[in-house]
């Protein structure tokens, strides 16, 4: 006799298939199918390439190919990727707010954990775009968060034009600094942030994350993270472009590349 639920085999039931039996039967008719991906694809194609830079990493450790002296800083930078994809595993298994939470407990555990010293890579984004934040704890009452932003979240980062080409250079990553461990260890704050990254909403923009939360952050509106003018090439006759504004753009701090 075989065990029954309701007017089929409980064999049948997707709930049964799913968590018991998988893809056994996949070439039966009553098959499930393929669980939803979450976030967007370009959030995919992020943790694609945060993989890729992993193994580059690894690579440079464990071959060799690093010189010496940027030996130990290769490692301490793969130990963060490392703990990163970790991260980036429980993703795809967020379905609901019960994996929701468990993800957001473990990350908010991981951030609490931080040394002084100790670097947290995190994937992120919102409907249109994709980030990676990079969290350093500079001392124990202390944080400094880099967003290293695409899309619609580079209107917010400082610009200079290109001389040879009159094209846009845009310098990411954004700085916020100073940011008190109370906030930075405050789960709303990641809650926002990987909510929006995982369940795209029109509502999930760039403007919430800079407009509100990086502010909220450090306690210093957007425009007070940009470079100071006197900090940068061309001294106090530089100017910085204010997020939304059409300043003169600056050139990128002293040995900081900009982005094309």
């Amino acid at each position: 006799m075989a065990y029954r639920c309701g007017d089929q085999p409980i064999w049948e039931l997707p709930l049964f298939r799913d968590l018991v039996i998988g893809n056994s039967l996949a070439q039966d008719p009553t098959a499930l199918a393929p669980a939803p991906e979450q976030g967007t694809p370009m959030l995919r194609t992020l943790l694609d390439a945060l993989n890729l830079v992993s193994a580059q990493l690894g690579a440079l450790e464990s071959f060799g190919y690093a010189a010496p002296a940027l030996r130990r800083t290769v490692g301490r930078v793969h130990a963060a990727f490392a703990r990163s994809l970790e991260l980036c595993k429980m993703l795809p298994q967020v379905r609901d707010n019960s994996t929701f939470y468990e993800l957001l407990t473990t990350f908010t555990a991981q951030v609490k954990s931080l040394m002084p010293g100790g670097i947290l890579v995190i994937p992120g984004g919102w409907a249109g775009g994709v980030t990676v934040y990079v969290l350093h704890c500079i001392s124990y009452e202390s944080y400094t968060l880099a967003i290293c932003s695409t899309g619609a979240g580079l209107q917010y980062h400082p610009t200079r034009i290109d001389p040879a080409t009159g094209a846009v250079q845009y310098n990411t990553p954004l700085l916020c600094l100073d940011i008190p461990p109370s906030r930075v260890r405050d789960s709303a704050i990641w809650f926002i942030l990987l909510r929006a990254a995982l369940f795209p909403d029109k509502n999930h923009s760039a403007a919430l994350i800079y407009e509100r939360l990086i502010p909220y952050l450090n306690r210093k509106p957007i425009g007070a993270n940009l470079p100071d003018p006197s900090q940068v090439d061309g001294g106090a006759d530089a100017s910085v472009a204010q997020p939304g504004h059409g300043a003169p753009p600056p050139p990128p701090p002293p040995g900081q590349p900009a982005l094309g």
